[in-house]
């Protein structure tokens, strides 16, 4: 890991404290790193869990699609 990608983490970690701190929403992440968060506040367990669960897996937007070329 580079110097880099340890200063994005944190950083990215700020914003989500911020969210939480000042305006009380929770953020959930894709655990495959790609940007998608989630943010959400005033839920229920369960929807908080299907949240979550929206977060690690978007619609399968982790394939790798090919772009065809135009003809």
């Amino acid at each position: 890991m580079t110097h880099n990608d340890t200063a994005a983490r944190i950083g990215r970690r700020l914003v989500d404290l911020f969210f939480l701190v000042f305006l009380a929403q929770r953020t959930r992440r894709c655990p495959k790193g790609c940007g998608m968060r989630v943010r959400f506040r005033a839920v229920s367990n369960a929807e908080a869990q299907r949240w979550t669960d929206v977060a690690a897996d978007h619609a399968g937007g982790h394939k790798w699609r090919p772009i065809r070329e135009a003809r």
